[in-house]
């Protein structure tokens, strides 16, 4: 795993837990290696220094498991460099190969872009220049984070700037937002509960009020804030996507993530969410034998209270039993 960014605030608060908490549970593979890539000097001994001191402030774990995190701390690298500087790319590469041959990866390789969109097409060009984005064996895959553009026009703009880089199965677009357990267990709370399903819609629900209850400020995000604002970040993701996942119909499909982000983007761009989404007007049949089955075709990835960033996305739920009719 490759991660652009990983002096900055994202990885410190939720990426570097996130990779902890799979680490503790027993979902990181043993033959794993992060390569962290930053502006910032630091040597591969002062960025897990730095790893170590900040996982004990923002882990979300009740008890500490120092062992657990003394195997994971070995994984790490680091290799400094400017984003726009195409050494960058070759010592990365290099670094990528003698990891690779050290822990047994197999070629595959994930980029985490948490940096600013305007870099993701810059990153992405640099990547495929030095030949990483595509390999002999194994996958490669990139992860990019939110928010995606500032507009319909640009984020067309920013997937065409991937794509010349990309294929669009290797590209995963996220919010992590999503990945927070209670956020999760929305879907499974409509669709696999006997009890609250027949009755979410419009007919019996009111209204939805969304509360945003942040403890953190924008400390060190001046210049992110500057860009993007707290509208943007906030609303235009985080809430409207929990919005979708309270509006939005039963996915025609359980067959992965792909069927769930359709369906809560036509959510989304409904122009009444209310109306026609899952909290419509239509009548529920009032027949016993017409009545909609509890949909239990979602499964949770794991049993863990991981607020993980990277169990999101298309792979975020996986089916258990076959989808309804």
């Amino acid at each position: 795993m490759v991660m652009f960014g990983a002096s900055g605030d994202l990885t410190r608060r939720l990426l570097m837990p996130a990779l902890y908490n799979l680490a503790c549970d027993g979902l990181l593979p043993k033959r794993f290696a992060l390569v962290g890539v930053a502006m910032d000097e630091l040597t591969t001994e002062q960025f897990r220094a730095k790893m170590s001191t900040d996982i004990r402030q923002f882990s979300t774990r009740k008890q500490f498991d120092d062992e657990v995190w003394s195997d994971f701390v070995r994984h790490l690298s680091y290799s400094p460099g400017a984003f726009e500087d195409a050494t960058t790319y070759a010592r990365i590469a290099a670094l990528v190969t003698q990891l690779d041959g050290e822990w047994q990866t197999e070629g595959n390789v994930l980029y985490y872009l948490a940096v600013p969109p305007p870099l993701f097409g810059l990153i992405s060009a640099h990547l495929a220049r030095a030949g990483g984005t595509a390999a002999d064996r194994g996958w490669r895959r990139v992860v990019v984070e939110k928010p995606f553009g500032h507009d319909l026009a640009s984020a067309i703009e920013l997937s065409r700037e991937l794509l010349k880089h990309w294929r669009e199965d290797q590209i995963y677009r996220i919010d992590h937002y999503l990945g927070k357990e209670t956020v999760q267990n929305l879907l499974a709370f409509r669709f696999s509960n006997g009890m609250f399903e027949p009755l979410w819609n419009r007919n019996h629900i009111d209204h939805i009020q969304l509360a945003v209850a942040e403890t953190v400020g924008v400390e060190g995000r001046g210049r992110y804030y500057e860009r993007a604002g707290v509208v943007r970040d906030m609303i235009q993701n985080h809430m409207f996507q929990m919005l979708a996942y309270l509006c939005m119909e039963p996915p025609s499909t359980t067959g992965g993530g792909r069927a769930c982000r359709s369906t809560s983007g036509r959510a989304r761009r409904s122009g009444d969410a209310g109306r026609r989404s899952s909290c419509s007007s239509r009548k529920r049949p009032r027949s016993s034998s017409a009545r909609p089955r509890p949909w239990s075709g979602w499964s949770r990835t794991s049993s863990s209270s991981t607020s993980s960033p990277i169990r999101r996305s298309r792979s975020a739920f996986r089916p258990s039993t076959p989808a309804r009719p």
